[in-house]
């Protein structure tokens, strides 16, 4: 569960120094700029910079950051958040996709990967804003650096980031300065000059100091607004100003210390307990420091801290949540550490993990009852939320709090072991999965409840179906379906999906569209965008396999529609979207268009492996289709890159190397191919293997077998088809035997076979199987406008008039003039032209453009 006061814009605050020059020099970042503030604790930055936003809050994104956003999904997921508070729309589809990312991929994402679908949100976005992330310092992995630099260089120009840090981030500033992409503000920048200290001590602090007095304390202090404030309260505190002033000495460190103990004991007792207790708190609420200190008056002390300027910020405008200045609070933790024992300072820790855990804030809940030391309290912490967290942390958070609990300490916590079992199927593979599903069988009877058998079996379902253990998955998926409980719809829907899987890739479509559509129809229902997508997306695949490629295309628009209007356009299960109307496209012969869909399917989907590789096996049909077989052997690479990476399913795999095998022999290499098929299980003397009817086809097509075993083979394929109702799969058999009969010189036996395809092609509309496989296409009506226009509802408005223009052969220049922006935002408007249309030239663009009646 995320923080929400994280991503809240801080409040500002009442009776500051007003920063003119710090302001103005903010106000000259051009766009698409980078703004750092970079310097030493206690220079102001926060406040200057929430001073320049002044005016600007309904276009500001803020994210205070701490340690924990080291976590790479979480440090990202903040940052949507924060976005997604100045503009809804945005973020949800890359949100997922980095979700889906970091769960399905084995390795860790590149920038490229992880961060594309966000930049294409904010490239579609026409309205400007402003990112800030506060205490970029706390961030050392170096996988959010690298993300950070290949953000920053292609921002939009909409949008600037401005990045508060204690330290120099390891960017290239050298080369963005040279590109004038960077206003840099240091502490030179931030040190108070003699007029802002004599403003800050006699009308913000309202001391009478003389002129000579208040120079001695800026000379000493050299203007750190910190050391100011820090004198100041000690000031106003001491018995004489004239000989605090003239003793206390010192660097920035020193003073800090030195002003700091002098303040912490300046209160009384009840206070410095009450400060110390709750140190370890990075953000605290009235009733979260009661829960820790046992208090029932931590709203009056909060209140008091805050009247006092006791180095307390409000977090939000209502006055809620607070945290203590950085070096404030670190003192006080050394202090509490120092001189506390471990069992008070652990219960401290369980204290606030009990106000958090009971409050919703899973992750918080957690992280205490970690700090506290007590593995087993911790993990039945995790072991009451993990699913929660899985959900609203990410896989990648989970994970690394999993890897801390031993073996033997997993196995009390049952849930905690099947939710690994199944992170570590779809992280880390079979190794590690095996393990885990070692111990959940060795579980006792008493631990082994009905909701952990019902899960247990969906993890044992995937693990097979994974694998191509097709009878063995459809046994555990079965058993899960007995089992688990109508509220589960989580796992539910996984379920579902996964006996559809089986079904599909066992050869029976019809089977698996009941269980798709159930799973569509219960998450349509709950009103989850994502698994709509995802069961919308399996429902039109079982009908395209059974050839009602109207009804497919139908749902198929439909969803894409739906998902652009609820901000999933970029979302890799969206990218499957528009790789399947391609497809679809593809079987009515509409071949340009056919190939706009997919590339835009391959360039939305390229975050998620497993989603890319399915759609590279329909951009190696279409090549093949297009009688480019050169593209449809780089695809080919291009996946098996990905499997040697990643480990792709068998279900992508199997057949990807029917394609490599068919691509060999139609290059001569008949032995290669062959090979490949033998591999996959297709044989004279076999039944053709399970789910891989296709490759028996490929057998019949390139081996030299006697007609009576090719006979028997086809008719095992067509019987397989008729049973599953795979009427793809019928009319592909249909028209091999049409072409040996041809090959044979049986004229008329071929006419009957490419009869009854033609048939089956009219009623359903898979016509490019003819041309595939050597013969004239059916006449049909190919319906490219209405495939034009599902492109042009992608676009918005102004993105339509730069097409417009690009059409009528206008320069980027002259675009810029007549929209009146800059050449840097017609090139961003074009990229993303480029992407939503699935082009890669201007000449494309422009033709589809008269395609679709814009000019």
């Amino acid at each position: 569960m995320l923080l929400a006061v994280k991503t809240s814009l801080p409040p500002e605050l009442p009776n500051t120094v007003v920063r003119c020059t710090a302001v103005q020099r903010l106000n000259q970042a051009p766009e698409g700029a980078l703004i750092l503030m970079c310097a030493p604790a206690g220079y102001g930055k926060t406040t200057v910079l929430r001073s320049w936003l002044r005016g600007r809050e309904d276009f500001c994104a803020w994210v205070s950051l701490d340690e924990g956003d080291n976590d790479r999904e979480r440090f990202w997921t903040y940052v949507i958040r924060s976005l997604q508070r100045i503009i809804p729309s945005i973020g949800s589809s890359a949100l997922e996709s980095m979700n889906s990312l970091f769960l399905s991929s084995a390795d860790k994402p590149g920038s490229e990967l992880l961060l594309t679908p966000l930049l294409n949100d904010l490239f579609y976005q026409e309205s400007m804003a402003v990112l800030i992330l506060d205490d970029y310092h706390v961030i050392e992995n170096r996988d959010i650096q690298q993300d950070m630099i290949f953000f920053i260089q292609r921002m939009p120009p909409s949008m600037k980031l401005a990045v508060t840090s204690r330290s120099e981030p390891p960017w290239p500033m050298h080369r963005w300065r040279a590109r004038g992409m960077v206003i840099e503000l240091r502490q030179r920048d931030l040190t108070f000059s003699l007029e802002e200290a004599e403003q800050f001590l006699t009308q913000v602090r309202n001391l009478p100091l003389t002129g000579e007095q208040i120079s001695t304390l800026h000379e000493k202090t050299e203007g750190w607004v910190t050391g100011l404030l820090l004198a100041s309260l000690s000031v106003s505190g001491s018995d004489s100003a004239e000989v605090f002033i003239s003793t206390f000495a010192g660097s920035s460190r020193h003073v800090l210390h030195f002003l700091t103990e002098e303040i912490f004991h300046m209160q009384d007792e009840q206070t410095r307990r009450f400060l110390l207790d709750t140190s370890l708190l990075s953000q605290f609420c009235s009733s979260l420091c009661d829960a820790v200190t046992g208090r029932s008056d931590s709203s009056k002390v909060i209140e008091k801290l805050e009247r006092e300027n006791m180095f307390i910020t409000s977090l939000d405008d209502q006055k809620q949540w607070y945290r203590y200045h950085h070096l404030f609070s670190d003192l006080l933790s050394f202090h509490l550490e120092q001189n506390s024992e471990a069992s008070y300072l652990r219960e401290l820790h369980e204290r606030a993990s009990a106000w958090f855990l009971e409050s919703g804030e899973h992750s918080r809940a957690l992280d205490h009852a970690m700090k506290s030391g007590n593995l087993e309290s911790a993990a039945a912490v995790f072991d009451s939320s993990i699913e929660q967290m899985v959900q609203h942390e990410g896989p990648g958070f989970v994970i690394r709090y999993l890897d801390r609990f031993s073996e033997d300490l997993l196995k009390k916590f049952p849930n905690l072991l099947v939710n690994r079992a199944w992170l570590m199927l779809i992280h880390r593979g079979r190794e590690e999965t095996e393990v885990m599903l070692k111990y959940m069988d060795e579980l006792p009877a008493s631990m082994r409840t009905r909701d952990f058998e019902a899960m247990a079996s969906v993890v044992k379902a995937y693990y097979h179906i994974y694998y191509h253990q097709i009878p063995q998955a459809l046994e555990q998926a079965e058993r899960a379906l007995e089992l688990l409980k109508p509220e589960s719809m989580f796992w539910r829907a996984s379920l579902l999906i996964i006996s559809g899987d089986i079904r599909l890739f066992s050869g029976s479509p019809a089977e698996a569209h009941l269980l798709y559509r159930r799973a569509y129809e219960e998450t349509c229902a709950n009103g989850s965008t994502y698994l709509v997508i995802s069961t919308g997306f399996k429902t039109a695949t079982a009908l395209y396999f059974m050839g009602r490629l109207k009804e497919s295309e139908e749902l198929v628009r439909k969803l894409l529609s739906d998902a652009k209007e609820q901000g999933y356009g970029g979302v890799s299960r969206t990218g499957l979207l528009w790789t399947l109307l391609g497809e679809l496209l593809r079987q009515k012969g509409d071949l340009q268009e056919a190939r706009q869909c997919m590339q835009r399917g391959l360039h939305i989907s390229r975050t998620e492996i497993p989603s890319y590789a399915w759609n590279c096996l329909f951009v190696i049909f279409l090549a093949r289709s297009m009688g480019d077989n050169s593209t449809a052997s780089h695809y080919v690479d291009e996946v098996e890159k990905l499997h040697g990476r990643a480990g792709l399913p068998g279900f992508i795999m199997a057949p990807l190397y029917m394609q490599k095998s068919d691509l060999l022999a139609a290059s001569g290499r008949h032995d290669e191919a062959l090979k490949i098929l033998e591999g996959l299980g297709a044989g004279w003397d076999q039944p053709a293997p399970l789910g891989l009817f296709s490759s028996a086809l490929s057998l019949c097509r390139i081996s030299d077998a006697p007609m009576g075993k090719v006979s028997r083979l086809l008719d095992e394929v067509q019987k397989q088809a008729a049973d599953g109702s795979n009427i793809r799969l019928f009319v592909e058999t249909q028209l091999l035997r049409a072409r040996i009969e041809r090959q044979k010189g049986s004229r008329s036996e071929s006419l009957k076979y490419l009869k009854s395809a033609e048939q089956t092609a009219r009623e359903t509309g898979l016509y490019i199987l003819f041309a595939d496989e050597g013969f004239d296409t059916p006449e049909h009506d190919a319906g490219e406008e209405e495939s034009s226009m599902i492109f042009a509802e992608q676009l918005s408005r102004r993105e339509q008039e730069v097409l417009v223009l690009i059409a009528e052969g206008c320069s980027n220049k002259q675009i810029s003039q007549q929209l009146f922006v800059s050449t840097g935002t017609v090139k961003w408007h074009t990229s993303n032209i480029y992407g939503k249309l699935g082009v890669e030239s201007r000449t494309e663009a422009a033709a589809l453009a008269h395609r679709m009646n814009l000019v």
